[in-house]
């Protein structure tokens, strides 16, 4: 027998068989099942819940594994559709304080930087194009997104919201930097002016 002919080609096996090799200890394939429908639905944003059914060693295994995964990809991160400005901003959710946040993308849409350009209760007057295209203008940013969070939970947008969406999206167009959307966010959902107002961005 040659050598590594004993070896499994891994890319031959099915996501159960797949999972049964990275882990240690035996499980039903009903949990291991369960397991692979959650990673598949939020990947590749995971929670250490998916893994509750596993023992402490596997469920390190993991979560390592993903970890490790993450770190590789960070430099080539992508934001692409508002579940992914949803997980990109997700430690902001639950701040007490509106954090109005600008996200640079490139031509890819990888991001190039993501930051918080504003604290407080968002106003029309405050929210200035000035402060908004000033880092993605010097960053030969493609684009940006704008997001906001909202402490109360509605994720529905006001009239100011409207206003400043509107403001921003013109002044990009003048500025030859696209405005991709604005996303409205809380702990458990979010809102997408480009999916709910696409005339905005006509």
């Amino acid at each position: 027998m040659g050598k590594g002919e004993d070896l499994v080609d891994v890319k031959e096996l099915k996501d159960l068989e797949l999972f049964k090799n990275i882990l240690k200890s035996d499980y039903d394939d009903n949990s291991i099942q369960d397991m692979i429908s959650k990673i598949y639905l939020s990947f590749p944003y995971i929670e250490e819940y998916f893994f509750d059914r596993l023992g402490k060693n596997d469920k390190r295994r993991l979560i390592s594994m993903f970890e490790f995964y993450r770190r590789l990809n960070e430099n080539e991160r992508r934001v692409i559709t508002p579940k992914d400005v949803f997980f990109l901003l997700k430690d902001i959710a639950g701040r007490r304080q509106e954090h109005f946040i600008v996200i640079s993308l490139n031509s890819i849409l990888k991001v190039i930087h993501t930051r918080t350009i504003f604290v407080g209760t968002l106003n029309y007057a405050l929210i200035h194009p000035r402060e908004v295209f000033a880092d993605p203008i010097n960053e030969r940013a493609s684009g940006i997104i704008i997001a906001h969070n909202h402490p109360s939970m509605d994720t529905n947008p006001s009239r100011e919201d409207d206003m400043i969406t509107k403001r921003l999206i013109d002044a990009g167009n003048i500025l030859g930097i696209s405005v991709y959307d604005h996303v409205i966010f809380s702990k458990n959902s979010f809102y997408s002016y480009k999916n709910e107002k696409p005339e905005f961005f006509n």
